[in-house]
């Protein structure tokens, strides 16, 4: 018999690893639901149990857990995947912000030092963005209105 509590394996938490013992040993048992009643545990219409010197509370739970453990861990399982398409959303939200916000010119003046270079727009745009800064010694100085840099991230390989 394995221990109740077992520690996590190889990627899997605690509690997906919980979930998969209860419900290996629910797929194992005789079929719920199972009554206590008078010292006697009925398991699905097979001869009843004898249970004693168990409590009328310990027969109870053991009785009612038969039923509740599967109820319960499909509740955590789908709380989980609640959570986590909740958590996708909320991610997906955050990323539309903040492309709305890098597709939004800022005025001059909202611009300062510490931002560095950026790309510069006049509007109406007639030309293509100067990139740099108003420090630049080539700073054109008429563009109004800039947007951040995307930066991009390295090549996985490097060129040949």
């Amino acid at each position: 018999m394995e221990p109740p509590i077992r520690a996590a394996r190889g990627g899997v938490s605690m509690k997906d690893d919980l979930i998969l013992e209860v419900q290996k040993l629910d797929r194992r048992a005789t079929p719920g639901p199972w009554v206590y009643s008078e010292g006697l545990l009925d398991i699905s219409g097979y001869i009843p149990i004898e249970l004693e010197p168990l409590s009328k509370e310990n027969g109870e739970f053991i009785a009612r857990s038969r039923t509740l453990l599967p109820i319960l861990c499909d509740l955590i399982k789908q709380t989980w995947e609640w959570d986590m398409y909740q958590c996708a959303i909320r991610d997906r939200e955050k990323l539309k912000r903040k492309l709305v916000a890098a597709q939004n010119a800022q005025p001059l003046d909202e611009w300062c030092e510490d931002i560095g270079c950026v790309l510069w727009w006049e509007f109406p745009i007639t030309e293509p963005p100067y990139c740099g800064s108003p420090l630049d010694a080539d700073w054109p100085g008429y563009h109004t209105h800039w947007t951040s840099l995307i930066m991009p991230q390295p090549p996985k390989e490097a060129l040949p």
